[in-house]
C-alpha cells in the first residue's frame, strides 16, 4: 500500500503561480497591444451604423441575455445547496447516525 502526501508542495504552487502570472500578462497585453492601432477611431465610426440591428437580432440578444441570467441563478442555487449539504454533512455524527 503506498501513502500518498497531500499537503502543498512548494514546487508546485510555485509552478501555478508562474503559469497564473505568464497567463495575465498574455491575456492582459493582446488586447492592450489591439487598442493602440491608429484605426479604432475609423473602424468605430464605421460600425456606429449596425449598432441598432434588425428586430430578430435584437430579440436573439435578449434571448440570450435572459438564458445567462438563469443559467447563473441555477448555479448560485446549486453551489448554495451543495455548501448546505456539506456542513450539514460535516455535522452528523455517524455513529449516532447507524443507531437509528
Amino acid at each position: 500500500m503506498r501513502n500518498f502526501n497531500i499537503s502543498p508542495d512548494a514546487r508546485v504552487l510555485a509552478f501555478n503561480f508562474g503559469v497564473s502570472i505568464l497567463a495575465g500578462i498574455l491575456f492582459g497585453l493582446v488586447p492592450a497591444i489591439q487598442t493602440t492601432r491608429p484605426s479604432l477611431a475609423t473602424t468605430l465610426k464605421d460600425q456606429a451604423g449596425n449598432l441598432s440591428g434588425v428586430a430578430s437580432q435584437i430579440r436573439l440578444r435578449k434571448v440570450l441575455v435572459v438564458a445567462q441570467i438563469a443559467l447563473s441563478l441555477l448555479l448560485v442555487i446549486g453551489a448554495g445547496l451543495l455548501a448546505r449539504s456539506l456542513y450539514n454533512l460535516k455535522n452528523l455524527d455517524p455513529v449516532s447516525a447507524l443507531k437509528t
